[in-house]
């Protein structure tokens, strides 16, 4: 039944995508072809610009100011954070402490000591001393701090470059990798993966993102297919924006394995001939694929089998039946759509609604039970 079952699926993705005939595994380093084609920055870094910079937030936090002999000689001690609001990983970070009257006139600008790095969301603090030459009242002495430059590489530039394979920039930015996974394509495109998803809705490399994480979602599907890991592989196909690139693909590929689960599932009710549990589970599979056909001959067979058993009944008048048995059609607001008698016993009546939810009545239209099933 697994063989059968994974011919099917293997052959239904051929007729679905297109192709004659392919090996997934090199489906799969196809697309990870295209996606080394479609990176953009072969450097190290990337540039930051004005919106990149507002994110990167610098306080001074405390100002200590001392007199020398000479009181127009001061000495400014000075306390502060930079905080990484960005998506990028920073280096070289240069900051400038501005000192400043009470009007905001400039006196002074003290470059600070390099920040070597940054992570996003990260915090460090920073401290200067110098002496400066003013006439301004210690009073009256203001400063602030801000980012002069820095070098920036943006979560989605990282990505990129674990897709490619790129362990000397991964190793500069003192990003996180496992050497021994270099040459294992699909480590690296999962470990841009897990980059890619940390980026917010705000970063402007957020669509470019969606459509990349799709990409990667897509050729690990297909890997996980054809390692006969259908759970793997419907993770990955779920998880993909059906709006981008592949998303058309995708939304097949789901319907297939959706319905080769409800058909495995009703695969053992119909050898133990617990029809009525298993017409939800038959009608439910979605049509186009292998499996609808199947089920579709599977639900003909069961209701012979109900015809040939007499077991079928006339669908119930609104306007009769039992105080029960119309309190279940107001609540259903329709009528059933199968009513079968004498099952599983002689004084039993079964309804079973198009939502497969099912109504056990006694002959007299007493309800004793019933239960809803759900599509999936």
């Amino acid at each position: 039944m697994k063989n059968i079952a994974k011919t099917l699926l293997i052959n239904t993705l051929i007729v679905t995508l297109g192709l004659s005939s392919f090996s997934l595994n090199a489906l799969a380093d196809q697309n990870y072809k295209v996606a080394l084609e479609k990176t953009t920055g072969q450097n190290n870094f990337v540039v930051t610009d004005r919106d990149d910079l507002q994110k990167i937030i610098v306080k001074v936090i405390n100002i200590d100011i001392g007199a020398d002999k000479d009181p127009k000689n001061l000495m400014i001690k000075a306390l502060g954070t930079v905080s990484n609001h960005s998506n990028l990983y920073l280096k070289n970070i240069k900051i400038k402490l501005r000192v400043i009257d009470k009007s905001k006139k400039l006196i002074e600008e003290i470059p600070l000591e390099d920040i070597d790095k940054l992570d996003p969301g990260q915090e460090k603090p920073f401290s200067v001393q110098k002496y400066v030459l003013t006439s301004v009242s210690p009073y009256d002495i203001r400063s602030d701090a801000h980012v002069e430059t820095m070098d920036g590489a943006s979560l989605y530039q990282v990505a990129q470059w674990f897709v490619q394979g790129k362990s000397g920039n991964l190793k500069y930015w003192d990003i996180p990798f496992d050497e021994r996974y270099l040459q294992n394509g699909s480590w690296l495109r999962k470990s841009a993966i897990n980059m890619l998803l940390t980026i917010d809705k705000y970063d402007k490399n957020y669509d470019k993102s969606i459509g990349m994480l799709n990409e990667l979602n897509y050729t690990e599907s297909l890997v996980a297919l054809a390692a006969n890991d259908y759970k793997g592989a419907f993770n990955h196909l779920t998880a993909m924006n059906p709006q981008k690139i592949y998303g058309d693909r995708a939304e097949k590929l789901i319907e297939i394995y959706r319905s080769r689960v409800l058909y495995e599932k009703a695969k053992p009710l119909i050898a133990k001939k617990k029809y009525i549990n298993v017409i939800g589970l038959l009608r439910s599979i979605p049509p186009g694929t292998e499996y609808y056909d199947m089920a579709q001959t599977d639900l003909k067979n069961i209701y012979f089998y109900f015809h040939h058993r007499s077991l079928w009944a006339n669908l119930p008048d609104m306007s009769i039946g039992s105080d029960d048995q119309k309190a279940v059609l107001k609540l259903m607001e329709t009528k059933p759509e199968l009513v079968l008698k004498n099952s599983p016993s002689k004084n039993l009546v079964t309804w079973i609604f198009p939502d497969y939810s099912r109504f056990n009545f006694d002959e007299e239209g007493k309800l004793l039970n019933y239960k809803v099933y759900p599509l999936y």
